[in-house]
């Protein structure tokens, strides 16, 4: 489908355009059919599909169209910072030629910079859960003005432990309120599906499939090691295989500086 077939308000069609998108790609497509009217969609995509823009373009349009929506505020939560800034580079391409604040909050930095964007007035949040939550608990954020609420990529936010921090934030949601909730998550986990069915309005599931889950000329292989065997366990592999190139990634911050350390030794 070609985005200019989706009735969408001009200003948003030329930032779409400028960042060269004619076609929806699958997950835009279907997200389109049921996110435009305001109904909740729970998502299944992968990383790469365009889920981004399938939310942001949805609550630009119908922020633009609905004059209820006029002066709502938007919350995105993601697991990571780096995320964050993705998201809020890409909002600010798509919303080029709207009158939209967006920012992105996240632990690691100070503070300053982020609680001047929050007193001054930001219509898009793209948090990440610890720094959302000490600014709830603080009293300079509340969700009285939010109508629109997406949890991007689920299953890792539950799998970095951030499932307690993601219902407390849901709880200070107001339930009389309405609000159009999207959850997108590579998997649909029982434990994704609990959340969608405890906190969401009669979310319509969508899934996509990837055309291709790994390349064909990848090998993978799996080891089970203890945690003090694991940079062992990586200098052999290191020595067997005698790359001229390595790509490492680790879980934390701290630790790929630790892993770096270590191989310079």
């Amino acid at each position: 489908m070609d985005f200019n077939a989706l009735d969408l308000n001009a200003d948003l069609l030329r930032g779409i355009a400028d960042l060269g998108f004619t076609h929806c790609t699958e997950v835009q497509e279907k997200t389109f059919a049921v996110s435009l009217t305001g109904r909740d969609v729970c998502v299944q995509s992968q990383t790469g599909t365009g889920k981004t823009a399938a939310f942001l373009i949805t609550i630009f349009q119908r922020l633009l169209s609905e004059p209820d929506l006029r002066g709502k505020q938007t919350l995105i939560i993601v697991p990571t910072r780096e995320l964050a800034v993705q998201i809020e580079q890409e909002a600010k391409a798509l919303g080029r030629y709207l009158a939209f604040t967006i920012g992105s909050f996240y632990g690691g930095v100070g503070y300053a910079a982020q609680e001047k964007l929050l007193k001054d007035g930001v219509d898009f949040m793209i948090c990440t859960p610890g720094r959302l939550l000490d600014y709830l608990m603080s009293g300079k954020v509340n969700f009285r003005h939010m109508a629109f609420l997406v949890i991007d990529e689920a299953d890792r936010l539950f799998d970095m432990g951030f499932l307690p921090d993601i219902r407390r934030i849901l709880k200070k949601m107001p339930e009389d309120a309405p609000r159009q909730t999207m959850l997108f998550s590579a998997t649909l986990s029982p434990l994704v599906r609990n959340i969608a069915s405890e906190y969401m309005r009669d979310a319509v599931e969508i899934a996509v499939s990837p055309q291709q889950l790994t390349v064909d000329t990848v090998t993978q292989e799996l080891y089970h090691v203890g945690q003090a065997e694991k940079m062992s366990l990586l200098l052999g592999i290191l020595k067997r295989e005698k790359p001229r190139n390595t790509l490492i990634f680790t879980n934390m911050k701290s630790t790929a500086v630790e892993v770096a350390q270590r191989l310079e030794k």
